[in-house]
C-alpha cells in the first residue's frame, strides 16, 4: 500500500508528524482564481485556475507534473467544531490513509494560501448571497480567516463534454449501532432519518428520503439496486449497482467499521482518537465516476474523511441523539408516525440482517479488514 514504511510512525495513541507533514507545504500562486463549486457544513470546495507560467512556489513553471492538475481546492469554514488543516493532515496521514489503497481515496495535500486570499473568497460569498447564488441554508457562515492553509484534493468532477457522470453518496453506518435493541426494526441510519423527519414535519419542513446503508453491503444484488434509486447520479444506474454489489472498497469500509466500533453509547467512553476514527468512517462520502463508454472502467474513491473529534458540542449531541433513538423507540419502529420505510431490518429482508447482527455480536469477522491500526 505504500503507507507503512519508515516515512511515518504508525502508532494509534497519538497523531504522529510524518515526513509528508514535515516538508514545507506547497504554495498557491498569487493571482489564482477560485470558482465556487460546492460546500458542506465544514468546508467549501472551489475549482481553481492558476496564472500561466507559475508553479506551486510562485516561480516560473518547471518541467514535470503540474501539482494543480486534476485538483480542487478545499477551504475551511469558521465553525466551533472546525479543525485546523495541519491537524487534519496529521490525522489523515497517520490514521486514515493506512486503512485504504491510494486509489481508493480522494487524496489531499496541504497548500499554503497567499495573503488576502481567504478574505477575497469571503467577499465573493457575500456577493453570492446577495444574488441568491449560494444556498440559503449556508448563509451567514464564512471561511476561517485564521486558517493559513487549504487542501488540494482529487477532482472527481466529470470533464465537460466527456459524457462522464459522477455518482455521490454517503455510505453512513454499514453496521447497526451497538446501542440498538437486539430486536430493532430500524438500523441506526434509518432510525436517525425518521427521527429527523419527525422533527422536520413539526417545524413545517420537508422530509428527507434516502436508502438503507445495509442494502449497500447486501449479498443480494436487488438490495443494492434498490439503494441506488436514492443516490445522486444521472446515467448508468445499472452499471453503478453492479459495480457496488460486493465492491471491495465498500466491503473494506464496512469491515473497518466493525473493527473500529467506538460508537453509540459505549463509544462515548472510548479514547478520543478511537472514537474519532470510528465516527469518521461512518460519515465519509463515496464518489463513483461513470464513463459514458461502457467499455471503460468505473472509478471509486472515499472522501470527506476529516476527523469527527467530538469538539464544539458534538460529543453531547451524539449522546443526546443516541439516547433519543433508544428512549423514544425509533430503533423499534413501532411509533405511530413510523410508516414502512426503506430500512432493510423490516419486512421480508429482516431475517438475513438479524443473522448478520447476531454474527457481529459474537465478534465473528467480516471480510475486508486484514490488519489493525497498530500494524
Amino acid at each position: 500500500m505504500g503507507h507503512l514504511e519508515s516515512d511515518s510512525i504508525q502508532t494509534y495513541g497519538a497523531a504522529p508528524v510524518t515526513l509528508h507533514m514535515a516538508n514545507k507545504a506547497i504554495e498557491l500562486p498569487n493571482g489564482t482564481k477560485a470558482f465556487y463549486l460546492a460546500e458542506g457544513g465544514a468546508n467549501i470546495i472551489y475549482k481553481i485556475v492558476v496564472p500561466e507560467g507559475t508553479v506551486a512556489d510562485g516561480t516560473t513553471r518547471m518541467k514535470g507534473k503540474n501539482p494543480f492538475s486534476g485538483k480542487l481546492l478545499r477551504l475551511r469554514k469558521s465553525i466551533d467544531s472546525g479543525t485546523p488543516y495541519q491537524e487534519t493532515m496529521r490525522n489523515f496521514d497517520s490514521l486514515i490513509r493506512p486503512l485504504f489503497r491510494d486509489d481508493e481515496l480522494v487524496d489531499q495535500t496541504m497548500i499554503r494560501l497567499p495573503m488576502g486570499f481567504i478574505s477575497q473568497c469571503n467577499d465573493q460569498l457575500h456577493i453570492d448571497e446577495a444574488c441568491n447564488r449560494r444556498p440559503k441554508s449556508r448563509h451567514g457562515v464564512y471561511l476561517s480567516t485564521k486558517e493559513a492553509y487549504g487542501l488540494l484534493i482529487t477532482d472527481m468532477t466529470p470533464t465537460p463534454g466527456s459524457g462522464t457522470c459522477l455518482w455521490e453518496f454517503k455510505p453512513k453506518w454499514l453496521l447497526q449501532s451497538p446501542s440498538a435493541p437486539i430486536n430493532a426494526k430500524r438500523c441506526r441510519t434509518c432510525a436517525l432519518r425518521e427521527m429527523k423527519n419527525f422533527d422536520a414535519r413539526l417545524a413545517g419542513e420537508r422530509d428527507n428520503q434516502s436508502f438503507c446503508p445495509l442494502d449497500l453491503v447486501s449479498d443480494n444484488f436487488e438490495d443494492v439496486w434498490r439503494a441506488t434509486k436514492s443516490m445522486k447520479g444521472t446515467h448508468g444506474r445499472l452499471r453503478v449497482a453492479r459495480f457496488l454489489h460486493r465492491n471491495s472498497t465498500l466491503l473494506k469500509l464496512q469491515a473497518w467499521q466493525q473493527q473500529l466500533n467506538a460508537v453509540g453509547l459505549p463509544g462515548l467512553q472510548a479514547h478520543l482518537r478511537e472514537r474519532a476514527v470510528s465516527m469518521t468512517l461512518r460519515d465519509c462520502s463515496m464518489y463513483v465516476r461513470v464513463p459514458e463508454d461502457e467499455r471503460e472502467p468505473l472509478e471509486i474513491r472515499l472522501g470527506d474523511l476529516d476527523f469527527k473529534s467530538g469538539t464544539g458540542g458534538k460529543l453531547q449531541y451524539w449522546r443526546d441523539t443516541e439516547n433519543r433513538l433508544i428512549n423514544e423507540g425509533w430503533y423499534s419502529g413501532n411509533r405511530r408516525c413510523q410508516a414502512p420505510t426503506e430500512c432493510a431490518l423490516q419486512g421480508a429482508r429482516a431475517d438475513l440482517r438479524l443473522s448478520i447482527n447476531a454474527k457481529l455480536k459474537e465478534n465473528r469477522p467480516l471480510d475486508g479488514a486484514t490488519k489493525s491500526l497498530g500494524e
